[in-house]
C-alpha cells in the first residue's frame, strides 16, 4: 500500500487547521479549540497509517518514528489516546473499548501508538456489530490531574435535561478503563444534587457544566 501523496503521517491540531480521516476525538478536540476552550497541545494520527501497520508494519512505524521526532520531547509526558472509525459518535461511544495509554514519556511514543492500533484487535469488540474497523490515534501533552472526569448536558440514560458530572480523584483511566465508582452530580439551576463521593468546589463545578452547555450549543 503506497504512502498517499501529500498527506501527513502526523497532524499537528489547531483551530483552524485541515483535519481528515482522524476520528471523531481528534475532530472534537479541535472543536474545543475553536469554542476558546483550554485544550493541550495535541497531534492526530490518521486511518490511513494505522491501515498501512497491517500491511507493512515495519515501514509504517519507521515512517511514524520519523514524524514523531519532529516534536517529541523527553522532558514531556504524553497522553496516548485511541480516536477510532465510529468513536464518540452521538449513537454510540465505545468509551473504554480501545486503549489509552497516558504518562508516556517522548521515547516510547512509537510503542504506545502501536498498542493503540493492536487494541483495534481486541476480542472484547466483536461482540459489537458496527465495531470500529480503523484506528486513528490522538496524542496529547499529559495534564497531571488533580480531578478527573466526564460530563453530560443531559441525563445518558433517561434524557432527562438536567447536567450530570461524574468524577474521580487522579486520573481518568480509574473512571473509563477500570470501572471505579465514581462521585455523580445531578445540576440544574437551583439544585446540586450529589451521589456519594466528596464534594467538588462550587466554582469548578459551575465552570464545569457552564462549558458543558456551551459545546452543546456549538
Amino acid at each position: 500500500m503506497p504512502v498517499p501523496e501529500q498527506k501527513e503521517a502526523v497532524i499537528a491540531i489547531r483551530p483552524r487547521s485541515l483535519l481528515a480521516e482522524v476520528g471523531n476525538k481528534s475532530l472534537n478536540t479541535q472543536l474545543m479549540m475553536r469554542c476558546g476552550l483550554r485544550v493541550p497541545k495535541s497531534w492526530a494520527i490518521p486511518f490511513w497509517l494505522g491501515e498501512e501497520y497491517f500491511l507493512d508494519r515495519s515501514k509504517a512505524l519507521d515512517l511514524l518514528g520519523r514524524e514523531l521526532d519532529r516534536f517529541r520531547s523527553t522532558e514531556v509526558l504524553y497522553a496516548v489516546r485511541s480516536s477510532a472509525e465510529g468513536e464518540d459518535e452521538s449513537k454510540r461511544s465505545f468509551a473504554g473499548q480501545s486503549l489509552s495509554v497516558i504518562n508516556v514519556p517522548g521515547r516510547d511514543l512509537t510503542e504506545a501508538v502501536e498498542k493503540v492500533w493492536l487494541s483495534l484487535k481486541e476480542r472484547g469488540l466483536e461482540r459489537y456489530s458496527s465495531a470500529p474497523k480503523r484506528m486513528g490515534v490522538l496524542i496529547q501533552v499529559m495534564v497531571p490531574p488533580d480531578i478527573s472526569g466526564v460530563s453530560f448536558s443531559c441525563d445518558p440514560l433517561s434524557g432527562r435535561r438536567v447536567a450530570v458530572v461524574e468524577a474521580v480523584r487522579g486520573e481518568g483511566s480509574k473512571l473509563v478503563q477500570e470501572g471505579i465508582t465514581p462521585w455523580r452530580y445531578e445540576v440544574t439551576a437551583d439544585m446540586v444534587k450529589l451521589s456519594g463521593g466528596e464534594e467538588l468546589d462550587r466554582k469548578l463545578l459551575d465552570q464545569v457544566v457552564q462549558t458543558t452547555f456551551k459545546l452543546r450549543r456549538r
